[in-house]
C-alpha cells in the first residue's frame, strides 16, 4: 500500500510539474507557429492573431526597442517608432504581440523587427545547429526560413547524380504539435510517455545513385518505450520524389511487432510531390538539400560531412 501510495504520489507530482512546462514552453511554440505561417504556403493572418492573443504585447513587457525593419505582411504600416513624438504610437504598441525578442506581431498581420533578419547560408545554420535540438527563438526560426527561402529547383542532371547517399533530417520551416511535444519532453514532461520523436535518430533519407529510388523513414518512440517507425518508398525522377507506399512499425522486430500498411498520418502527405531543392548560395555539391513538400512546408536534410 505505501509502495502504491508513493507511486501515485509521484506521478501526480510529475502531472503537475508537466502542466507547468507545457505552460512554460507556450509562448515559444505560439511565436514559432506565428512565424511558420508566413512561409509561402502559410499568410493565414487571422489564425496568426487568433495565436497571439495569449502572447505580451509589447506595452505589457515595457519594451523600449523601435520596430523598424518590416519582416512579412502589409508592408504599408511601418509605423511603429517612427515618430516617437506621435501619440499613436503608444496605442499601437498596446495592440503589438512580442514574437520573442525581436519582433512584433501587428493587429493587421504584419510582422516588424528591431533589426534586420542575419543573411546567414543554409550550410552555416546547420553547421551551427546541435544535432537534435530544436529552434526555439522565433527570430531564429525566421533566420531558417529566409534561408530556406533562397533555395532553387534542382535542374541540372549533373546535379541529380549528386543528390545521393544517406541524409539526415535537421530543421522544416512549419510547427505543429511534435516540436511541442518535443520542448516539452526535453524539460522531462510527461509527454515523454507519448509518442515522440527519437532525438538520437532523426528521419533518415536514403537515395540510391544509380536508380534514384528513395527510402525515409521517421523514428518514434511509442508509450515511452516502444519504438516504432514510419518508412516510405518512392523514386527521385528529375527535381521531384514520388512517395509510392509507406509502412507504420511498431514494437521489437525479434519477438514482437506490428505493421499497418498505408497508415493515414503518412498518407496524407505521401500523394503529394515533393520538390527537391539546392541552397543558391552554396556550392551545390549534394550534401545539403531542401524538400519542398507541396502545400506544407520545406525541410532541411543534410549528410554527415555537413553535420557539426
Amino acid at each position: 500500500m505505501l509502495l502504491l501510495l508513493r507511486f501515485a504520489g509521484g506521478l501526480g507530482t510529475w502531472m503537475i510539474y508537466s502542466h507547468v512546462i507545457k505552460l512554460a514552453v507556450q509562448p515559444a511554440a505560439r511565436c514559432n507557429a506565428i512565424i511558420s505561417q508566413t512561409r509561402p504556403e502559410g499568410g493565414n493572418t487571422t489564425l496568426m492573431t487568433q495565436w497571439a492573443e495569449t502572447l505580451p504585447s509589447r506595452r505589457e513587457s515595457s519594451s523600449s526597442n523601435d520596430y523598424f525593419t518590416h519582416v512579412w505582411g502589409p508592408s504599408g504600416a511601418l509605423l511603429v517608432g517612427q515618430n516617437k513624438s506621435d501619440s499613436s504610437t503608444s496605442s499601437t504598441s498596446s495592440s503589438e504581440k512580442l514574437l520573442g525578442k525581436h519582433m512584433v506581431l501587428r493587429e493587421d498581420g504584419s510582422i516588424f523587427a528591431d533589426r534586420a533578419i542575419p543573411q546567414d547560408s543554409l550550410r552555416t545554420l546547420v553547421g551551427s545547429k546541435r544535432k537534435g535540438a530544436i529552434v526555439k527563438e522565433a527570430f531564429q526560426f525566421r533566420t531558417w526560413m529566409e534561408a530556406l527561402s533562397r533555395s532553387v529547383p534542382l535542374t541540372n542532371e549533373q546535379q541529380h547524380h549528386k543528390i545521393s547517399g544517406k541524409y539526415e533530417f535537421y530543421f522544416r520551416d512549419y510547427w505543429n504539435f511534435e516540436e511541442a511535444f518535443s520542448l516539452e519532453v526535453m524539460r522531462g514532461s510527461i509527454q515523454a510517455l507519448k509518442l515522440r520523436g527519437q532525438r538520437k535518430r532523426p528521419t533518415e533519407l536514403i537515395i540510391d545513385e544509380k536508380t534514384g529510388n528513395c527510402t525515409m523513414t521517421d523514428y518514434y518512440v511509442f508509450n515511452g518505450v516502444i519504438p516504432m517507425y514510419i518508412r516510405w518508398k518512392g523514386s527521385l525522377e528529375r527535381d521531384t520524389i514520388t512517395w509510392t507506399h509507406t509502412m507504420l512499425h511498431k514494437g521489437w522486430k525479434r519477438w514482437w511487432g506490428t505493421t499497418v500498411d498505408r497508415p493515414p498520418m503518412a498518407e496524407k502527405f505521401r500523394q503529394q510531390p515533393w520538390i527537391v531543392r539546392l541552397p543558391a548560395d552554396d556550392d551545390s555539391s549534394g550534401d545539403l538539400i531542401v524538400l519542398e513538400r507541396t502545400g506544407s512546408g520545406r525541410l532541411v536534410f543534410a549528410r554527415d560531412t555537413v553535420l557539426p
